[in-house]
């Protein structure tokens, strides 16, 4: 009985460490996305109108563009987009299309694709919403005009092997 019990605590310890160990390796992996997101909120609170932060988003194609959606002091629902040396693009919510309302669209347009990821960026100076879908076995990027939801021309397909 008692060889059992220290086989049964020495298990239990074994997993402690490791589910610890795991935890460690995950808080690892994500801190560096989550000082970024932290940075971006920072940013935006400070060189806009943002008061409350409600999600953020980062937009990678030819730059790295950080969205942070939230209110401003006038309890209006805004985007700020952030790109590296340049100041924020300030948007109210009002004025271009949710993300609820972007996927409407495009499960409209695109009823058998597989949306894979949606985010706010910025392609060629344009506001966008910039889509990553599935639709059989090719991925494709396509990219929403923010303000008025319209496809841009570009589409890019990721090649098959």
């Amino acid at each position: 009985m008692k060889n059992r019990t220290k086989w049964i605590l020495l298990s239990i310890l074994i997993l402690l460490i490791v589910l610890i160990g795991l935890q460690r390796f995950y808080v690892y992996v994500q801190q560096d996305k989550w000082a970024g997101e932290d940075a971006a909120i920072s940013r935006a609170k400070l060189e806009s109108d943002l008061v409350q932060t409600d999600k953020v988003w980062k937009s990678v194609w030819d730059k790295v563009i950080w969205v942070v959606q939230g209110s401003n002091s006038k309890e209006q629902g805004v985007m700020v987009w952030l790109e590296e040396g340049k100041q924020p693009q300030v948007s109210l919510l009002s004025e271009g299309m949710t993300e609820q309302a972007m996927t409407a669209i495009i499960h409209q347009e695109l009823p058998n694709a597989t949306i894979k990821q949606l985010v706010p960026g910025i392609y060629n100076n344009t506001l966008v919403w910039q889509l990553f879908y599935k639709q059989q076995d090719h991925y494709i990027y396509r990219f929403y005009d923010f303000h008025s939801g319209k496809v841009l021309a570009d589409e890019f397909t990721l090649p098959n092997r």
